[in-house]
C-alpha cells in the first residue's frame, strides 16, 4: 500500500523559478526573489538533512534579452548566426552555457544561499523541464556547479565548495522517485506543445550539436521574447493565451502592427522547422536515448516495462506533425481570411453596389467565424486539465503515495484515493504575480499519518505557512482538450474525471 514507507530524508519540492537576467531585461525584476529564497533555505537548512527538488524550469533559457558579444570568453570559437543575434543564441552547448551565465549571473544572493544550504549537509536535485531543456548538456550542468562555487560563502574554500557541489547537486533528465513515497516530474511531456520526441536525448536528428525545440519554445523564441519587451508582465501573469493576446492589444494598441509582423515571422520560421527526420537519423537518437533510459532504470531500480508504460503517457509533440503545427499557429485561418478578403475586394470593385455590400457583409461574418475558431484553438493550448488524470496513472504505476508536478503555473491539490491515502500536488510557480507571489512548495518530512504538507513561504513574515488544500483545489474538471485525448492510456481504463 502506498505510504507504508517513510522518506529517507526530508524533501522540499518547488517548481518553475524561470530565473532570468535581471539588470537589462524589462521582465527581470519579476524573476528576482533571491532574498525570499535565501530566507526559505536558511529556515530549512538548520533542521534535519533535507533535499530541495526544483521540479523543472529552474532557469529560463527561452528569453535572453542580451545581445551576444562574439568577443565574450564563453563564446570563443562559436559561430553566431544571424538568428542568434536577432533573437538570442541557439541550443548548441557553448551557447547554452553563455545563456546560463547571463540568466543566473545576476542572482549572486541566490547562488550563495544555495552554497550555504549545500554546505550544511543538504542536497539540491534539479529535474529538467521544457524551459531548461538545455540542462541536457553536461557542460551546462558543470557550469551551473561552477557558478555555485564562484558565489560560495566567503568562509568556504574553492576546493571544499567544488567537492560539495559535485557531490550534492544532481540533475535528473526525466523524474525523481522515492519508492513508496513520492514521484516528482515537471509535466511538460503531457503537453503536446511542449513535449519532446526524445526527452532523454533531445538532440535534433541529423544535427547532434543542437536540441530539437518544441513548438512552444519556437513560439517563445520568435514571438514571446520580443513581446516581453513591449509588455514585460504579460507572459507570466496571464495564464490564458486569448487573455494574453487581448491584454497585449488593449494595453499596447500602438504596437499591434508590429505584433502582427512578429506573428508572421514566427509562423514562417516554425513551419520551416517542422521535424520529419530521416529514419536512420531517428534510429541513432533512439539508440542514445535507450542508453540513458537504462541509466535511469538502474538509478531508481525500475524495470523496463514500467518506463515503457510511463513513456506511453506522454503527448506526441506537435512540431512533428505538419497539420497540427499549422493549426496551432493559426496559419490556415489567417491565410483563409486574407484570401477571402482579397477576393471580396476584387468583387466589390467590379460588381454593382448591392452585390459589393453583400460581399463585404459575408467577409465580416467569415472573419468573425475565423476569430471564434482561433479563440477556441488558443484556449486549448494552455489547458493542463489532463495533469490530474496523469497523476492518477503515475500514482498507480509507481506505487507511490504522492505525485508532484509543475509546468502549468496553476497550483492544484487533491486527494486521489482517500482509502489509499494518495494525493496529487501541483506547486505552481515561484514567479511573483506583480507585487505578490504564490511561493508554494510541498514538504515531505516522514512524520505522522500524512507526511506531506502543502506550504507557502510568506515573504512578509519570512516564515512558512501550511495552507489548506481546498484553497488551491481546482474542483471538478471537465474533459481534456481534443489534442490531449489522442492517445489511449495503457495503464488502466479511463475513469470519469472528478
Amino acid at each position: 500500500m502506498p505510504g507504508s514507507q517513510s522518506p529517507a530524508r526530508k524533501y522540499l519540492i518547488a517548481s518553475d523559478f524561470h530565473l532570468q537576467e535581471v539588470d537589462r531585461s524589462p521582465t527581470g525584476r519579476l524573476f528576482y526573489f533571491d532574498e525570499d529564497f535565501a530566507r526559505f533555505l536558511e529556515h530549512h537548512a538548520g533542521e534535519r538533512a533535507c533535499t530541495l527538488i526544483i521540479n523543472g524550469d529552474f532557469v529560463e533559457f527561452h528569453h535572453i534579452p542580451v545581445r551576444p558579444d562574439p568577443a565574450d570568453e564563453l563564446l570563443q570559437g562559436v559561430t553566431l548566426y544571424p538568428t542568434d543575434l536577432k533573437f538570442f543564441p541557439g541550443t548548441e552547448w557553448q551557447k547554452s552555457v553563455w545563456k546560463l551565465e547571463v540568466a543566473v549571473g545576476g542572482h549572486p544572493h541566490l547562488l550563495e544561499a544555495l552554497g550555504r544550504f549545500l554546505m550544511r549537509g543538504n542536497n539540491l536535485y534539479v529535474v529538467r523541464g521544457n524551459h531548461d531543456l538545455e540542462f541536457f548538456w553536461p557542460q551546462v550542468q558543470a557550469h551551473f556547479r561552477s557558478m555555485v562555487v564562484r558565489h560560495r560563502p566567503p568562509d568556504v574554500s574553492v576546493e571544499t565548495m567544488t567537492a560539495v557541489a559535485a557531490d550534492r547537486i544532481e540533475f535528473f533528465p526525466w523524474f525523481f522517485v522515492e519508492p513508496g513515497v513520492v514521484y516528482v516530474e515537471h509535466g511538460h511531456q503531457y503537453d503536446a506543445y511542449c513535449s519532446n520526441a526524445h526527452n532523454l536525448y533531445p538532440v535534433l536528428p541529423g544535427n547532434p550539436n543542437r536540441l530539437e525545440m518544441t513548438i512552444s519554445a519556437l513560439s517563445m523564441r520568435y514571438f514571446g521574447s520580443r513581446i516581453n519587451i513591449i509588455d514585460p508582465v504579460a507572459m507570466e501573469n496571464v495564464n490564458s493565451i486569448p487573455r494574453y493576446i487581448w491584454r497585449l492589444i488593449k494595453t499596447n494598441p500602438g504596437q499591434v502592427f508590429a505584433m502582427g509582423l512578429y506573428y508572421l515571422e514566427m509562423a514562417y520560421r516554425i513551419i520551416r522547422k517542422i521535424t520529419h527526420p530521416v529514419a536512420a537519423e531517428e534510429a541513432r537518437v533512439s539508440a542514445h536515448e535507450m542508453e540513458i533510459r537504462e541509466q535511469v532504470a538502474k538509478r531508481f531500480g525500475i524495470d523496463a516495462r514500467t518506463l515503457t508504460q510511463l513513456d506511453a503517457l506522454r503527448q506526441p509533440p506537435v512540431i512533428r506533425d505538419t497539420h497540427r503545427s499549422i493549426r496551432c499557429t493559426l496559419i490556415d485561418l489567417v491565410a483563409t481570411g486574407l484570401v477571402v478578403t482579397a477576393v471580396a475586394a476584387v468583387v466589390g470593385a467590379h460588381v454593382p453596389t448591392p452585390l459589393g455590400w453583400l460581399a463585404a457583409g459575408g467577409v465580416v461574418l467569415l472573419i468573425v467565424l475565423l476569430m471564434l475558431i482561433g479563440y477556441k484553438r488558443l484556449s486549448r493550448m494552455n489547458d493542463h486539465r489532463n495533469l490530474r488524470e496523469v497523476a492518477r496513472d503515475l500514482c498507480k504505476l509507481f506505487g507511490v503515495r504522492y505525485v508532484v508536478l509543475g509546468h502549468s503555473h496553476d497550483p492544484d491539490a487533491v486527494r486521489l484515493d482517500e482509502r489509499r491515502g494518495t494525493a496529487y500536488f501541483n506547486v505552481g510557480t515561484w514567479v511573483p504575480k506583480l507585487e505578490g507571489g504564490q511561493f508554494l512548495y510541498v514538504e515531505i518530512a516522514g512524520q505522522g499519518r500524512d507526511p506531506a504538507r502543502l506550504m507557502r513561504w510568506d515573504r512578509a513574515r519570512s516564515a512558512p505557512i501550511e495552507v489548506e488544500w481546498a484553497e488551491y483545489h481546482k474542483g471538478r474538471l471537465g474533459r481534456r482538450p481534443a489534442d490531449q485525448r489522442r492517445r489511449a492510456r495503457p495503464t488502466r481504463k479511463r475513469a470519469r474525471r472528478g
